[in-house]
């Protein structure tokens, strides 16, 4: 079975660059992944 991981919903706002950091780690991903 795969992870479970919670994304927290931030309506219209940004993530605060350390909230995408941290689920980014969460799930084993870095920034260049998401390009």
């Amino acid at each position: 079975m795969g992870s479970i991981l919670s994304i927290p919903v931030h309506g219209n706002r940004d993530l605060p660059k350390g909230t995408l950091k941290s689920i980014l780690k969460d799930a084993d991903l870095t920034e260049e992944d998401l390009e």
